[in-house]
Formats: structure tokens, C-alpha cells, sequence
């Protein structure tokens, strides 16, 4: 029996003291703790209960507590998990960041699931899953001129189809309406392909009207080639080689505003990715203002982008 007196002295509030008599008063294993402090939003206790010498976690638990701190939107909680020796490297695979894009969204703010709905120009079943390769045209939308994502290119969609198999774990059958927007998936990766290649051979013969070519068509079949040959078996090639980029897009995307500036302060290129950033939330105001179901998303994200 754990006695709480309201007139003491250390001025505890009520609610940490009911979470350190569960912590104190249970059997329960370092994980569950770490669980409950996370549902808690207690970072200060997970920090002096948990994160203790002789406590061990695996780092299968670590992850998962990670996960859950970046769906429930728990920046003290993720700074606490990296300095406990998380590596987002290891972390951030493929299957997890499309987890991520597909956390539910408040009511009001469902601005990733328009931007995809009006990029694909059809009607998205009721519970669509959002797929990376649907990101990254949406982020090629937002950052408009001749950006490319990751997302749409070759490389990445063999990856990704290799990953997922003929059947992507939607939730939808293959001969459904699911087949016909994986179709459009396609259809719109090929287009995004034809483009890239315009694009480069209209540059080469306008910035170099009068050089030679440097390669034959044979010796840019085998560099091509070369590129798209991907190690499927390899675990490499599900993850990401800057992993706090990917997050920063995704918290920016997902209209997280804090944790957008903590995976930002982390990583590489930090300019890039402040421009990068800025872009994506002012294009995405400019979106959710022309449209009459999302109201003051837009000031809100015109906001952000400052």
C-alpha cells in the first residue's frame, strides 16, 4: 500500500506518485515500464526508473518504444531513446516509415490524404493505405520544378515491390480497387521515369551545345544497368542511408511541428533540409487554402514555415 500525503513537502502531483507505486509495486519487466511512462508522458521518470543501471532492454523493445513515441507525437521521449543508444539507422526500414505516413490523422487535419487523393485524380477507398511511392509524388507536387523524390524512382520501386510482393499488404485484394491505384502507382512512376530523362538530355544539350558525347549508347546501357541491379537479400536496401531526413519529411508532412524541429538539429545538411522543409509547408498551406473542407490549416502551416 502506497500512502500519498497531499501536504508534503516534495509537492509531488498526484498522478506521479500513482505511476511510481505502479512502477515500485509491480513485477513488471523494464519494457512494460517503459511502456506505461511513454502512455504517461513522463520522460523525467522514464528517465530515473527505467533508463537505470541494470535494467536491460532489447533492442527490439527499444524500437518498438520508439515507434510508439514518434505515432504518439513524443519528442522528449525519442531524444531519450537515441541517447539510450537507439540507432534510427537500424531503426528507420522501409515497412516502418510507410507505418508512420499512415498514422491516424486528427479529423481536421487531413491534408496527406488529400494531396494524394487529388495527385492520383480518383476516390481513395475508405481505410487506403498511403504508400511511400504516393509520398513521393506528393513531395515532387509540393516541391514542384524538376525536384525528384526518392520515392519514384526506379531503384527505390524495385526495392519496394520486391519488398511488398505482387500483393502490398493494403488491405485490398489484387483484382479490387486496389489493383487499379497500384496500377496508376505504376503509370505514374513511368511518367515520372520519362521525365527525369527529358529533363537531363534537354540540360546536356543546352548548357553543352558543342561537347561531344562522352559515352556511347552501349556504355550508358551498362552504367544504367549497373544501378539497377539491387541486392534484395541484402538488409541494406530497406533502409534509409540519411534516416533523419526521411523523419523531418515526415513530420513536416504530418504537420508535427516540434518534431520536425528536433530531427532537423539532427543529421546532416541542415540547411538543406530547413529549405527543404520551408517548401513543403508553404506549398502545403498554399493547398489547404484553396480548399473549402480544411479551415485555418493553412495560416497554421504558413505559420510553420517561418
Amino acid at each position: 500500500i502506497t500512502v500519498f500525503h497531499i501536504s508534503s513537502e516534495d509537492h509531488q502531483d498526484i498522478d506521479v506518485a500513482i505511476l511510481r507505486a505502479l512502477l515500485q509495486g509491480t513485477n513488471a519487466s523494464a519494457f512494460d515500464q517503459l511502456v506505461l511512462t511513454l502512455a504517461w508522458d513522463r520522460v523525467d521518470i522514464a528517465k530515473n526508473h527505467v533508463f537505470v543501471y541494470g535494467q536491460q532492454l532489447l533492442v527490439s523493445s527499444l524500437e518498438q518504444a520508439m515507434l510508439d513515441a514518434l505515432v504518439m507525437d513524443r519528442v522528449d521521449f525519442v531524444k531519450l531513446l537515441i541517447e539510450n543508444g537507439v540507432s534510427m539507422h537500424r531503426f528507420l526500414t522501409i515497412s516502418r516509415l510507410e507505418e508512420l505516413y499512415n498514422t491516424k490523422q486528427q479529423p481536421n487535419n487531413p491534408t496527406l490524404l488529400h494531396l494524394v487523393r487529388d495527385i492520383k485524380q480518383s476516390h481513395l477507398p475508405p481505410n487506403y493505405k498511403i504508400t511511400l511511392i504516393d509520398v513521393g509524388l506528393v513531395i515532387e507536387y509540393l516541391m514542384g520544378g524538376t525536384y525528384r523524390c526518392n520515392y519514384t524512382r526506379k531503384r527505390f520501386r524495385i526495392i519496394y515491390n520486391n519488398l511488398h510482393g505482387s500483393n502490398r499488404r493494403s488491405g485490398r485484394h489484387p483484382a479490387g480497387p486496389g489493383s487499379h491505384l497500384r496500377k496508376n502507382n505504376e503509370s505514374f512512376s513511368m511518367q515520372a521515369d520519362k521525365k527525369e530523362k527529358t529533363r537531363h538530355n534537354h540540360f546536356i544539350k543546352t548548357a553543352q551545345p558543342y561537347k561531344p558525347k562522352l559515352e556511347s549508347s552501349i556504355e550508358q546501357n551498362k552504367k544504367r544497368s549497373k544501378e539497377e541491379i539491387v541486392d534484395i537479400d541484402d538488409p541494406e536496401t530497406r533502409r534509409f542511408p540519411y534516416p533523419f531526413n526521411e523523419l523531418l519529411v515526415w513530420a513536416v508532412l504530418m504537420k508535427r511541428q516540434k518534431m520536425s524541429l528536433f530531427f532537423w538539429q539532427h543529421g546532416e545538411e541542415n540547411m538543406a533540409k530547413a529549405l527543404v522543409a520551408c517548401k513543403l509547408s508553404r506549398s502545403m498551406g498554399y493547398e489547404a487554402k484553396k480548399s473549402d473542407v480544411v479551415d485555418d490549416t493553412s495560416e497554421e502551416l504558413k505559420e510553420h514555415s517561418k
